[in-house]
């Protein structure tokens, strides 16, 4: 008996090394004004959201007391057609409300060119269910004279959260430079689901051959992680020009707790194979118990930012560009139990440790490069028009593409983004009102398939993957990802 071949090939299908991490780094953006222009406002940030494009923006913000509150109610569907099978499309449309961004400023009257901003908001948030349902008959079973009535369902839900709370100080040395530096602790959460179900009836004359073929996959995990991110940036200011230079630092770990749980089962699905491996012969599974309390690490990439803002004061326009470059993150552990697992029944196969790492959290990103443009158009002394672009590309799809680890996991999502968002501001008395809304089209950059309820053979492809009741992934997947949110803002400007 091939103990070894077995664990490997069924292990390998069944996410036993699930992936996470957020996949894009720029789909949400901060702030009134810098969220209708699409984030580029690292080169002539004017709000509290310097904290987070620019800190060395604060030391240029003349008000001297600053709130600001903005919120986003968005809408996001994603179908990937095939993304279950030949046929069978996965959905998901969900609808959040969170909030995008709070903060505040403090001049100090004793240090004039000195000042202090706090503030919150939700780095990323995701939201992904996902279903599918298949049921017919199909000849499953090699060797075996009928086919087999195939019920089989495939459930996906993913929730995850990151919140940065931080505060910059900032200090303007010439009317035409400032240094800003912002400190951030941050926090994620992530509940991953996995729950897959395949049955076949399997019938005989022999009364000894009648079966029922079963595989059955549980699997979930909840990280809790905390840690430090800082970001430095540096102001140029000149009559008509502005550019604006960050540098943002990986993530520090403090600390974190992971809970993992994953059971693998399979029984008796491939009877009648005449090989070598004596898979079925007898009922027989893999299973793992829950794991938790266990170390965490999560990672993110250092990246360099540059922005420039150039004002046409004849026509009250600005034109802005922001650039931002994150490096790679290369794959680790988010966490990891070296507790042994035993294939089961451990006497029929003689207490046999699955001798490969069987629970445990991958993570890794690409490099990324994104661009976006804002306009900027003041309409009268009260109000105020925004436009922007960006591009919000994929961390995910080459580090899948390059790493065998994982090459087949879910996550959040594999879609490239465009964004563009519009708005106006308008002021009233010590208080500007802004209204505006983004939308963003998405499109896959990995076509595999995550299951294939479609093809349900036992096979081995050409990959050396074996598949139980399920069919071999193919590349045939095409999204189709809309993205809809509304931004209301509110800033209250102080009297001295």
């Amino acid at each position: 008996m091939k103990l070894k071949f077995l664990a490997i090939l069924t292990c390998l299908c069944f996410l036993v090394h699930p992936v996470i991490s957020q996949n894009n780094y720029w789909s949400q953006q901060y702030g009134s004004r810098s969220s209708l222009m699409g984030g580029a406002v690292v080169g002539g940030v004017q709000d509290n959201s310097a904290l987070y494009y620019n800190p060395g923006g604060i030391a240029y913000i003349d008000s001297a007391h600053l709130n600001v509150s903005a919120n986003a109610y968005g809408m996001d569907y994603m179908q990937l057609k095939n993304g279950a099978g030949r046929d069978i499309d996965l959905t998901s449309l969900k609808i959040l409300v969170y909030p995008q961004f709070i903060s505040g400023l403090v001049k100090f009257k004793f240090i004039p060119k000195l000042k202090f901003a706090y503030g919150l908001l939700t780095r990323t948030r995701n939201e992904v269910k996902m279903h599918a349902d298949n049921r017919g008959y199909y000849d499953i079973i090699p060797n075996h004279p009928d086919s087999q009535y195939y019920y089989a369902t495939f459930d996906y839900e993913l929730s995850s959260i990151s919140q940065w709370g931080g505060f910059s100080f900032a200090y303007k040395f010439t009317p035409r430079f400032a240094v800003g530096l912002t400190t951030f602790a941050t926090y994620s959460h992530m509940d991953g689901a996995r729950s897959t179900f395949s049955t076949a009836d399997v019938t005989n004359p022999d009364p000894d051959s009648t079966y029922l073929a079963k595989f059955y996959s549980n699997e979930h995990y909840n990280v809790d992680h905390f840690g430090l991110v800082w970001k430095l940036g540096f102001q140029f200011n000149w009559e008509k020009f502005k550019l604006g230079l960050t540098f943002t630092t990986p993530n520090i770990s403090l600390f974190g707790f992971t809970r993992i749980g994953q059971t693998l089962e399979y029984n008796n699905q491939d009877r009648f194979i005449s090989d070598t491996v004596a898979i079925g012969r007898h009922p027989s599974w893999l299973i793992s118990d829950d794991k938790t309390n266990l170390a965490t690490t999560l990672r993110s990439p250092f990246s360099i930012a540059i922005g420039m803002e150039y004002d046409f004061p004849k026509t009250n326009t600005k034109v802005t560009f922001t650039t931002e470059y994150f490096y790679q993150v290369p794959l680790y552990n988010v966490a990891r139990s070296n507790d042994p697992v035993y294939i089961r029944p451990m006497d029929q196969y003689n207490n046999v440790v699955y001798d490969k790492p069987f629970m445990q959290l991958n993570a890794a990103n690409s490099p990324v490069l994104n661009f976006a443009l804002g306009f900027e158009q003041r309409i009268s002394k009260k109000t105020t028009f925004y436009f922007g672009a960006r591009t919000d590309w994929n961390n995910g799809i080459e580090a899948v593409k390059s790493n065998d680890l994982i090459s087949n996991r879910i996550n959040q999502n594999y879609n490239h983004y465009m964004h563009f968002s519009s708005g106006i501001t308008y002021k009233k008395g010590h208080s500007d009102i802004t209204f505006g809304i983004n939308y963003g089209v998405g499109a896959t950059g990995l076509r595999r398939q995550a299951i294939n309820l479609s093809d349900p053979m036992v096979v081995v492809n050409s990959d050396k993957e074996y598949f139980i009741l399920q069919g071999g992934r193919d590349q045939t997947i095409s999204a189709n990802v809309h993205s809809v949110s509304l931004i209301i803002g509110y800033t209250y400007y102080l009297k001295r």
